[in-house]
């Protein structure tokens, strides 16, 4: 679907990330991100947010960090796979979560093409899979290594609207495309690390 702000003529950043990622940390990024491009919004999709009091706190915590609530939509979990992915269409730009870094969710932003801005913290998986999804998609342009070149990282993406576009038109191709999406490709390299690993084992006990 078109990017959202065509119809909108305003940006929406967000994440369907799960609420144990979004630290209070995170949230102060977010917030700084959100705070630094006029009319933007933050959209917010979790499951716990069918919860009153989840929803409360969550924008009591946004609010305690600048974001005026008028500013943040809160949107629980929906059950039919379609309409989550539907919900794509209400985003511009993904913000991933960190130091726990999405995976499934970032690459349901590549299916949809939604462009997702990564923080790499770590050289573990859990801190650096956001970044290994961007490089492997072709934009490593959207990784940041501090939280100063996030905001920048995302800034830039929500002022450029042409460039914002053609992601949009682009992205879940080159998704597709991708080794991400390469099962023979996948299969083969997984059979070569079992084959390593056993190699390696039965060394072990040959010495």
């Amino acid at each position: 679907s078109p990017a959202p702000y065509v119809k909108n003529e305003f940006i929406t950043f967000g994440t369907f990330n799960s609420v144990a990622k979004m630290t209070p940390r995170v949230l102060r990024l977010w917030s700084r991100v959100t705070l630094s491009v006029p009319k933007l919004r933050l959209l917010l999709k979790s499951k716990t947010f069918a919860c009153d009091s989840v929803r409360e706190r969550m924008w009591e915590a946004l609010e305690s960090s600048g974001l005026p609530r008028h500013r943040v939509d809160l949107l629980p979990l929906l059950p039919d796979a379609k309409d989550h992915l539907d919900c794509y269409s209400y985003l511009d730009i993904s913000l991933d979560t960190f130091p726990y870094a999405g995976t499934t969710t970032t690459t349901e932003c590549f299916l949809m093409s939604v462009p997702v801005i990564s923080l790499r913290t770590a050289s573990n998986h859990a801190h650096n899979v956001g970044a290994t999804l961007l490089r492997h998609v072709g934009h490593p342009e959207l990784i940041a290594d501090s939280e100063d070149e996030y905001v920048r990282i995302a800034c830039e993406l929500a002022n450029d609207v042409e460039r914002l576009l053609r992601l949009r038109s682009t992205l879940r191709d080159e998704f597709l495309a991708s080794s991400l999406c390469d099962a023979p490709l996948f299969t083969a390299d997984l059979e070569d690390s079992y084959i390593q690993m056993w190699s390696e084992y039965l060394q072990q006990w040959a010495s």
